[in-house]
């Protein structure tokens, strides 16, 4: 890394994790809520940046669920980037089709998965984020489309619509995450938009904002 972002990485440590003592990091439960912006001109490595201390976070604490919410174009540079550094971790992007390492193995005897559908598919890659150590990525309309974040009569119809998929996403997306990141952190402009809404849903306590424009 540049000397820029190792100074973002320890900037991102010590606010997520508080300290580098090996005896307080098991206690991480002591250090409650933590989060950071990350706020600099486009191109200048906050994705690099981010990519290993995802990494090293889930070294140190791998009962982490780590989510990343970026729009869909920029999911496809998280994963071309976790690929091109070859972290160890496998990243399950919500917005492709494509099933990674044992999921391949497991459900895919040849070179198509006939008859699951995208949804399906989905809730496969969350079980496995819930399982095993990887990082899991959704765009913001998928974001919001399964955690929610409607007034009490849009819930109430939701609720009779919506399939059992979508409600044991919501479920995971709202209640399991330890480690959010959202990419393009601008994109809940304010508290009256739907994704504002989704995201005050969720449990997570520990968050990573990045912006392409700084202060």
């Amino acid at each position: 890394m540049y000397p820029h972002q190792r100074e973002g990485f320890k900037f991102i440590w010590t606010n997520l994790a508080r300290t580098i003592d090996n005896e307080k990091l098991k206690n991480d439960d002591h250090y409650g809520a933590g989060g950071c912006i990350i706020s600099n001109d486009p191109k200048t490595g906050k994705t690099r940046l981010t990519i290993p201390f995802l990494q090293t976070y889930l070294d140190v604490f791998s009962h982490y669920r780590e989510i990343i919410v970026a729009p869909s174009c920029l999911l496809l540079t998280w994963e071309e980037e976790i690929r091109k550094w070859n972290i160890g971790v496998p990243f399950h992007n919500l917005k492709s089709l494509e099933l990674l390492g044992k999921l391949k193995s497991m459900l895919m005897p040849s070179t198509k998965l006939i008859g699951v559908g995208i949804q399906q598919r989905n809730i496969v890659k969350l079980y496995t984020w819930f399982k095993e150590k990887s990082i899991l990525g959704i765009s913001y309309n998928l974001f919001e489309k399964h955690v929610g974040g409607e007034s009490k009569a849009d819930v109430n119809i939701r609720k009779m619509m919506e399939d059992t998929e979508s409600r044991i996403m919501g479920k995971f997306l709202r209640d399991i995450s330890d480690l959010l990141v959202l990419d393009e952190g601008q994109t809940p402009r304010n508290h009256y938009c739907l994704i504002w809404k989704a995201f005050s849903e969720i449990q997570t306590h520990k968050r990573i904002i990045h912006l392409g424009t700084p202060f």
